[in-house]
């Protein structure tokens, strides 16, 4: 059987719905509970390491051409790894994104995870973003902090996954952190 489960964020956690938890819990029992516990689990010691490391200026693409900035439960991953989303607009849908917001925002780092893209498939699409006015100026370019990753994989799709992304995320932006010499 297959079920759809439809996932929301709130107070900084994710969680089901309270309707779809049940139907999930009559199928598979209380393994339910405790994969949440170490969710929940996995995302506090996230929080724990990055709350008092300043804030990263992050850019997360969802898509290169036209660029669209991130949306849904994103902008909150970015927060909780550590950083602010320049452009993402937490519990709403990705967004087609005007380049000068980015060029104003100067990223610190630009994270890049295209929906439904693998990061070989994203990596053939990065010239279009390279090619962009100013793209060389801007601080993450600059400090060497633009991340590409598996969309697919990490990103596009609620569930238990978040966690291994968030992780990954907050491991990038800590390396924004850290002096230049230090992040070879």
């Amino acid at each position: 059987m297959l079920l759809e489960i439809q996932a929301a964020w709130q107070d900084d956690l994710p969680h089901f719905h309270p309707e779809h938890e049940v139907t999930v819990r009559r199928h598979i029992g209380d393994y339910t509970l405790f994969m949440t516990g170490i969710f929940r689990e996995r995302v506090e010691r996230v929080r724990q390491r990055t709350q008092n490391r300043p804030p990263v200026r992050v850019t997360f693409l969802e898509w290169l051409d036209p660029p669209f900035a991130c949306g849904h439960w994103t902008p909150e991953l970015v927060q909780l790894a550590g950083g602010i989303d320049g452009h993402g607009r937490a519990g709403q849908p990705s967004r087609r994104l005007d380049w000068q917001e980015v060029l104003e925002w100067q990223p610190e780092a630009i994270v890049i995870a295209c929906c439904g893209f693998t990061v070989e498939r994203t990596l053939q699409d990065l010239p279009a973003l390279e090619r962009m006015p100013g793209w060389n100026d801007l601080p993450a370019v600059q400090r060497g902090a633009v991340f590409v990753t598996d969309g697919n994989a990490y990103f596009s799709r609620p569930g238990p996954r978040l966690a291994d992304s968030l992780e990954w995320l907050a491991a990038q932006l800590e390396r924004c952190n850290a002096p230049v010499a230090s992040r070879v």
